[in-house]
């Protein structure tokens, strides 16, 4: 780790230079040019915590570069800045926990968060050691911004949170998640909710039905599930793989049967192409050429996943022409851990506060788009709560999988289904 700068002088509301400061007082050794030592008693500690006091910074690098006994650019950060591992918190629960921090100082202190001063209040419930989350937190600015941002943007959507205490992996949590697993009956706890901190009032579940669980979860005000997401490009909307809503669907299980593109294949694959005209969805085709018989044995795979990508992709639509659309809606949600026994929760993104409800009502589907030009993806543009999106077809080294990517796209020179002969 490299040694303070000038600039550290004031970094997250002057914390460095406190923590040194402190050392001085105490008669704790500094890592100084390599070597642990006591720096002289003669820095006057008064003066330079006059001007922290002042929250001046101008005034306070020109003092210090004016003082050679606190030798600033020659004290090892390592100390002051590296993640303990004595707490035991991951990276993730760092990112998370550093969220309630944040809630918990503008909320209970009325303040924003100052990792120099923050003591935590007793409405703060997690395992995760504070200190490591303030010292991640002091490393990481684009994280400690998203935290405050993020907290200030709960605290102003909802009232009262002085009646909440700010949970994250506690008893409490946990009981919150096994339950909803549970009654759901779905796969894992990120299925039913994948909240990642829970605002929490008092705790009265309902273990009749997953119905009135769900209503109480979400709806009583008792509990507040939130999910955490930095900003829109962190988000990840996730994936399910094609076998997976192949059974949903009570279908077979796919399989690569092709490792190139011999006779075959392109006969499978044009058998397939012409079986999708009966689509109750609107499908294009990328291709520069509408006669099959020049496209397909023309097209130059542009990765090695090809032939477990495109080939298995247009069997297993070409065998549900009748049930695209339901397909793509269960793949959506499921990647984006929505179903009809979901529980609605709120997801706070980037400066973004809104709700992901359960069930389909917010999912459109556009069009179905067919690659014939050697790309390994097969795409299905959608619209969730009104905002275009596209579901990827695809292997990443194994089978295909449904993958959502954010980014949409307004493609020209698309050939109609009715048109490839």
């Amino acid at each position: 780790m490299a040694n303070f700068t000038y600039a550290d002088l004031s970094k997250h509301n002057f914390k460095y230079i406190r923590e040194v400061l402190q050392d001085i007082k105490s008669g704790t050794k500094i890592k100084v040019d390599g070597k642990m030592v006591l720096l002289p008693d003669n820095v006057d500690i008064k003066e330079i915590e006059k001007l922290i006091k002042a929250g001046k910074e101008q005034p306070l690098d020109k003092y210090i570069r004016s003082q050679n006994t606190l030798l600033w650019t020659k004290v090892d950060k390592s100390k002051y800045s590296k993640i303990k591992s004595t707490g035991g918190s991951d990276k993730t629960s760092l990112q998370e926990v550093g969220f309630l921090l944040a809630l918990d100082s503008l909320v209970n202190s009325k303040k924003t968060l100052d990792l120099a001063t923050y003591i935590p209040s007793k409405k703060l419930k997690t395992k995760a050691s504070y200190k490591d989350v303030v010292n991640f937190l002091a490393e990481n600015d684009d994280w400690y911004k998203a935290s405050i941002d993020g907290a200030e943007k709960v605290a102003g959507n909802f009232k009262q949170l002085t009646s909440y205490e700010f949970h994250h992996d506690t008893t409490e949590f946990n009981k919150i998640r096994k339950m909803g697993k549970k009654l759901s009956g779905l796969s894992n706890e990120d299925k039913w909710n994948p909240a990642d901190v829970y605002l929490i009032k008092r705790l009265n579940l309902p273990t009749d039905n997953i119905i009135e669980y769900n209503e109480y979860i979400f709806s009583d005000g008792d509990v507040i599930g939130i999910s955490l997401k930095k900003s829109e490009k962190e988000a990840l909307h996730g994936a399910v793989a094609l076998n997976v809503i192949s059974e949903i669907f009570k279908g077979p299980k796919y399989s690569a049967r092709f490792t190139e593109l011999d006779d075959k294949c392109q006969a499978n694959m044009t058998k397939n192409v012409k079986a999708l005209r009966k689509s109750k969805i609107p499908v294009f085709v990328h291709a520069d050429d509408a006669r099959l018989s020049h496209t397909i044995p023309a097209i130059k795979p542009e990765s090695n996943n090809y032939f477990k990508s495109v080939p298995v992709a247009l069997e297993f639509l070409a065998d549900n022409t009748d049930k695209i659309e339901e397909i793509a809606k269960a793949a959506i949600l499921s990647a984006m851990s929505i179903s009809p026994q979901s529980c609605a929760h709120w997801k706070l993104q980037g400066g973004d506060l809104s709700i992901m409800p359960s069930g389909q009502q917010l999912v459109e589907i556009i069009r179905l788009r067919i690659k014939l030009n050697g790309d390994t993806d097969t795409l299905i543009d959608f619209k969730f709560n009104k905002k275009q999106m596209k579901l990827q077809l695809r292997s990443k080294g194994s089978l295909p999988q449904f993958i959502i990517v954010k980014a949409a796209e307004n493609p020209t020179g698309l050939l109609k289904i009715q048109e490839m002969k």
